[in-house]
């Protein structure tokens, strides 16, 4: 415990608790890289990394375990080699593993731990995948993401998982419920493989906006951060956001969904259990005047609301939207993005990427 003297020292710290902690790192990138330093120094008692990249020459600038003499190498490989300066006392375990096409072992490695992060770009159902593998073990769920001048973090602790909610999957956009209802915390631990799960097309790419050791680094200590406070007992918000050019940090809890698939196992889809459905919420619906208004928090601007509406007005002809118009909101924390759509039938969806961030508006009657 001596190398760990000074941390003894912060109030209400325990570190014996910490020490018992398993992580399973899915990623060992710009986020996972952070994330694994943290987790050495802290002490934990093993950190499992799987990632099935080699590293890249553009990795440099942000993934901090690697070198010039490591480009070509498998990034599990490279990460060992670098963390040998952090480590303490945590055992490391690393697996050069395709994550989608052998979930099996993701599930065998799980099994093990006591918290993942979710550090793959792979997107959503990937994310939906992971989480409903956590919620079936009753793991802790925590993911980071950084771009440009952004970071986040989201933390989701195992006691508030188990058909209490709320999950991430509370909180974050609908996918498609066919392809959900495949990997349902009852199903997800009996699949070898989730290769059938859709990659995500509308996620951010680092060559396009950019990505920094800033952007990685705070976002890695956001959601390291969340989850030892969790440990602790100490109140979080599930979901926690640093825009790095006005160092302003702010963050949110998540309510449950009672028609979350994940967390609450919803067996009905009603439109309004679809409205509410991971965190859209439907102000009004109403099917004799063929309008419904939908609320869609998150972190959006005016371009971001004029894009939406333009992509659903590109997508469905003039006489299937009879009237479309936005509420326009300064760049604010967590501003809300407002659209109404006035649609003959009241049966359509539009799936567009904003602002780097996936939105889906949907109404099914």
């Amino acid at each position: 415990m001596a190398a760990f003297a000074r941390q003894l020292h912060v109030e209400d710290w325990n570190q014996q608790l910490i020490s018992q902690q398993v992580a399973l790192v899915l990623g060992v990138g710009g986020i996972g890289c952070h994330v694994c330093v943290h987790l050495c120094r802290l002490g934990i008692k093993k950190v499992i990394l799987l990632d099935n990249d080699v590293v890249d020459v553009t990795n440099l600038n942000r993934q901090l375990l690697f070198s010039r003499d490591d480009v070509g190498r498998k990034k599990v490989d490279a990460a060992m080699d670098g963390l040998k300066h952090h480590v303490i006392d945590t055992e490391l375990e690393p697996f050069h593993c395709n994550a989608v096409d052998h979930w099996d072992t993701v599930i065998t490695l799980a099994q093990q731990a006591t918290v993942v992060f979710n550090c793959i770009d792979h997107g959503e159902y990937f994310d939906y995948a992971v989480v409903s593998l956590c919620t079936s073990l009753s793991l802790s769920y925590i993911t980071a993401s950084s771009f440009g001048h952004t970071a986040i973090a989201e933390c989701y602790p195992a006691l508030a998982i188990p058909q209490k909610g709320p999950c991430w999957a509370c909180n974050n956009c609908p996918v498609e419920l066919n392809i959900l209802q495949q990997i349902t915390p009852d199903k997800i631990q009996g699949l070898k493989s989730i290769s059938f799960l859709p990659k995500d097309t509308g996620m951010p790419i680092t060559q396009e906006v950019g990505s920094s050791i800033l952007s990685c680094g705070t976002a890695s200590q956001l959601a390291t951060s969340t989850f030892i406070n969790s440990l602790h007992g100490f109140p979080i918000p599930h979901w926690s956001q640093m825009l790095l050019y006005n160092m302003e940090l702010f963050g949110y809890s998540v309510e449950p969904s009672p028609a979350c698939l994940i967390c609450a196992n919803a067996p009905r889809y009603s439109a309004q259990s679809v409205a509410v459905y991971f965190g859209i919420s439907m102000v009004t619906m109403s099917p004799a005047e063929g309008s419904a208004h939908f609320y869609q928090p998150g972190c959006v601007t005016n371009s971001a609301s004029h894009d939406l509406l333009c992509a659903a007005k590109s997508r469905y002809s003039p006489s299937k939207i009879a009237k479309c118009e936005r509420v326009l909101y300064p760049v604010l924390p967590r501003a809300d993005l407002l659209v109404k759509c006035v649609h003959v039938d009241l049966s359509w969806s539009v799936r567009v990427s904003v602002n780097y961030c996936s939105y889906t508006v949907k109404c099914i009657i």
